[in-house]
């Protein structure tokens, strides 16, 4: 279960949860084009392991959201890697990335939309 005080402090004023200009969102069309440029990209999939399992981006980990609190640690070598966090939406990635910033994360990225817009976007690479 995420931790209770991490979606409160996001929800907190300042910090939205979805903006059209956000700063975290990251098109879909460009992570099409990193991920056919770039081999150390991180690629999260904070759904649940149910939705994981249904199909996910290639090469994407699971790592939902819900358990961000516990396993965060697991992420702590990967600061300064390049990292994109995905969902159905993009709303629950925008909290992972949110909370990864916040954790001193320095290029971490939500795909704006989540898989809805990336497989409308970039239908020759949708979800396996």
């Amino acid at each position: 279960m995420i931790h209770p005080a991490i979606p409160s402090a996001l929800m907190s004023r300042g910090h939205s949860t979805s903006s059209a200009s956000d700063p975290w969102d990251l098109q879909p069309a460009d992570l099409d084009q990193l991920r056919r440029q770039q081999t150390d990209l991180l690629l999260i999939d904070c759904r649940t392991r149910a939705e994981y399992a249904q199909g996910h981006l290639q090469g994407a980990h699971c790592f939902p959201l819900q358990e961000t609190s516990i396993r965060i640690s697991e992420l702590d070598l990967k600061k300064d890697q390049q990292i994109v966090v995905y969902c159905n939406t993009g709303r629950r990635s925008l909290i992972f990335v949110k909370y990864l910033s916040m954790r001193g994360f320095s290029d971490a990225r939500s795909l704006a939309g989540g898989l809805e817009a990336y497989a409308t976007e970039c239908p020759d690479d949708a979800p396996c």
